[in-house]
């Protein structure tokens, strides 16, 4: 009878369905386990994975096999003479028709052939690419020839095997490697957040102490001495603002950062923004012109982080414009239920190859001569995380000697008309 007529279809159909769900090594293991049996019309199955560095087999899943032979063989020497390791030493099948066979080719495992009670075992190694993932071992309880039909399902479905498994270790170790990343950004912000709290301490003390010089505490102060201290003081907000900036990217790689999303009208969004910056426009003689359009505008989004984004391009705007230029802050909605607040200036410009950068952490934003700007390199990388938390995005247009154009993108709210 052809091996395809001995083999139900529905069991086939189960076994590839289990391996096509299993995405793990684990449950690999347990499809084999679970439905080759019936596939076959094997009583037990054992899968086995190579160990780094390669000197051992260890059991994943095992059916029908006593307890203290499991535990025996738990893990195994490669080079032990047994079956399962003798297929994966060779890279060759083993098919052991019947008793007979078995203590013929190992007479010293024949305690272990009565204690099993199984007469035959087919024993294949799960290779990918010449790569030795494993070892397969199925075990009859009655004699069987092993026809080659028997043996080319046994070897097609070890093969099949052998490619599930290597998904399931390649998916495995992407998680794992994206768990640690993961916790390597967690236990970064940590650092930061620990760093950025202790250098408060130090600083609000220095601030303090010039404070009350300033007011004569100690004794009269003189113009120069006046002019020191304001210098003091300017230089502590000044790091006392880079160092409130760190300690927000730190909560944002820690995943602590939450989201209070409501409707924000774009107008008083785009007045409160300009408020902010206009001051510093003024100093440095540029025109900042606010085109508020629609009234009608809403966004779904955090009204302060919003805010925050903004003045964050406007402040980078003024920074990067030479005295004379000019500022624009703008919204208009898109077709796609969504609205762009853009800020463009007339400064230097981005370079082509640095646009995706600046957005990167520690990134310094550099002006035509390149001549880097003070500051953490935070504050865009900050702007897109806080951006893309609220379902939006922040992008950026620029041309050298031209001037950058960010576009800060935010879902329109479903109750704007």
């Amino acid at each position: 009878m052809p091996v395809e007529e001995r083999v139900p279809s529905a069991s086939l159909l189960a076994l590839f369905g289990a391996l096509a769900a299993a995405w793990t090594p684990g449950e690999v293991a347990k499809a084999m386990v679970e439905h080759a049996p019936a596939v076959f019309g094997a009583v037990g199955v054992v899968l086995t994975r190579l160990v780094e560095p390669g000197a051992h087999l260890e059991i994943m899943e095992v059916g029908d096999m006593p307890d203290p032979l499991r535990e025996q063989w738990a893990t195994i020497p490669i080079d032990s003479p047994v079956p399962l390791c003798d297929a994966a030493r060779l890279r060759q099948p083993i098919f052991l028709s019947s008793r007979e066979a078995w203590t013929e080719r190992y007479p010293h495992l024949t305690p272990v052939l009565e204690a099993t009670r199984h007469h035959a075992n087919a024993v294949v190694p799960l290779t990918v690419d010449s790569r030795l993932l494993g070892v397969l071992g199925l075990a009859f309880e009655t004699p069987r020839d092993f026809d080659d039909g028997e043996r080319s399902l046994v070897l097609a479905l070890a093969a099949q095997c052998a490619l599930v498994l290597d998904r399931a270790r390649l998916h495995e170790s992407e998680r794992e490697a994206r768990q640690q990343a993961e916790q390597a950004n967690r236990d970064k912000g940590d650092f930061l957040a620990a760093i950025t709290h202790d250098l408060r301490t130090p600083l609000n003390a220095i601030g303090g102490y010039a404070e009350l010089l300033e007011m004569g505490v100690h004794g009269p102060v003189n113009a120069a001495q006046a002019d020191a201290l304001r210098r003091i003081r300017d230089s502590q907000d000044h790091l006392l603002g880079l160092i409130t900036t760190v300690l927000e990217y730190a909560r944002g790689a820690a995943g602590a950062v939450s989201y209070e999303l409501t409707e924000v009208p774009v107008e008083a969004l785009l007045e409160r923004a300009q408020s902010f910056a206009q001051p510093q426009a003024q100093a440095k003689r540029l025109e900042l012109l606010c085109e508020s359009g629609d009234t009608s505008l809403v966004v779904r989004a955090d009204r302060s982080k919003a805010r925050q984004i903004l003045v964050n391009l406007l402040g980078n705007a003024v920074k990067f414009t030479e005295p004379g230029g000019t500022i624009n802050l703008w919204a208009e909605p898109r077709p796609d239920d969504t609205i762009a607040i853009s800020v463009r200036d007339t400064g230097h410009g981005i370079a082509a190859s640095q646009l995706e950068r600046i957005f990167q952490p520690f990134v310094q934003v550099t002006s035509g001569a390149d001549h880097e700007q003070q500051g953490t390199g935070l504050g865009l990388a900050i702007s897109r995380d806080l951006a893309r938390g609220m379902g939006g995005e922040l992008t950026v247009e620029s041309t050298l000697g031209v001037g950058s154009t960010f576009t800060l993108v935010l879902p329109r709210s479903t109750g704007a008309s």
